[in-house]
């Protein structure tokens, strides 16, 4: 009988162990041009963010990717960890008071794929248990997994789009994000094919379970996909509440953060439009971290307004305990 205690003990303590730096990612595309009969190639690059400190029963050596038509799997890929990336801030404004923490462990994996031609989508998608406990905008945050989704675009009013390579993020993740102060975040992309993009936040969504097919589900779901439930006072539009906004046409993300400190998962949509065509929405989730900093420097509104004058009166209203005078 102690055995067995002791065995489902450990059990209970190795599954959320196994993922509790997991950070997010995003699934990118590139066409590789027509294969053989009557196909098309692509490579498939799917990057997944880890805590810094991540252990090695943390990191996964291997992934699986689905491909759908629908709701019908047409290939399954085992995909190997093929290289890592740090992202590793160490240079902080002196303004910022302590500086924090800002490193990510970004997890590359690659695959080559041959699609059939057709007029329909494809839905790539990776699954993954699950996120860490207590993140600040989303409830029950560590019994929900996150899926790592993109679609390749098939004919659309008789125009294909097979030929389309997907937007890739910047990956400028090192933005420091102190609690109550301006944020200056860039989520901006590239497209190689010149398309227009356009930005919004957008729901983060759920992926694997210990329920359903548990750390990493083999295959993936088909979609529709689930949002995930997020807390009062935030949502899909708003992941950091209503005063922090991603401007479209740029991919920023400015305001004033929350004021509460912790993990937020934060999701961003780019759009890829061609020839006044929407063909593609790109999603890249990941967590970030609204730390127990301050930055010592002038905190204003955003815009101010005057109908009757030229004179303006207007306050500071950082409360930083660093700020001296003026």
């Amino acid at each position: 009988m102690k055995k067995i205690c002791w065995l489902y003990c450990c059990l209970l303590f190795a599954l959320p162990a196994m993922a509790d730096h997991l950070k997010g990612g995003w699934v990118q595309y590139n066409y590789l041009g027509s294969g053989s009969n009557n196909s098309n190639r692509y490579q498939i690059i799917v990057r997944q963010y880890l805590d810094c400190n991540s252990r090695a029963g943390q990191i996964d050596q291997q992934i699986f990717l689905a491909i759908y038509s629908g709701a019908t799997l047409v290939q399954r890929y085992t995909v190997l960890l093929s290289g890592t990336e740090t992202l590793n801030k160490s240079q902080f404004d002196p303004c910022i008071s302590p500086p924090p923490t800002v490193c990510y462990r970004i997890d590359r994996y690659e695959q080559v794929v041959e699609l059939p031609v057709t007029t329909g989508t494809y839905t790539l998608a990776v699954q993954r248990c699950c996120r860490i406990a207590g993140i600040v905008n989303v409830s029950q945050s560590n019994t929900v997994g996150v899926t790592y989704t993109n679609t390749i675009p098939g004919t659309i009013t008789n125009f294909s789009f097979a030929n389309n390579s997907s937007p890739i993020f910047a990956q400028r993740d090192t933005a420091v994000v102190c609690y109550n102060s301006p944020i200056n975040f860039d989520f901006s992309a590239t497209d190689t094919d010149g398309d227009s993009l356009s930005y919004t936040f957008c729901d983060g969504i759920v992926g694997g379970s210990n329920a359903n097919g548990g750390q990493q589900p083999d295959p993936p779901s088909p979609p529709p996909y689930a949002s995930v439930f997020y807390n009062p006072g935030y949502s899909g539009g708003q992941p950091l509440g209503p005063n922090v906004r991603i401007d479209s046409k740029t991919g920023l993300i400015t305001g004033t953060t929350p004021s509460t400190v912790g993990d937020y998962v934060v999701a961003v949509c780019v759009s890829e439009f061609r020839n006044g065509f929407l063909i593609g929405v790109t999603r890249k989730e990941i967590h970030v971290t609204v730390a127990n900093c301050q930055i010592s420097a002038a905190r204003l509104d955003p815009q101010y307004i005057s109908c009757d004058g030229f004179t303006l009166n207007f306050f500071n209203q950082s409360t930083s305990s660093d700020i001296n005078s003026y």
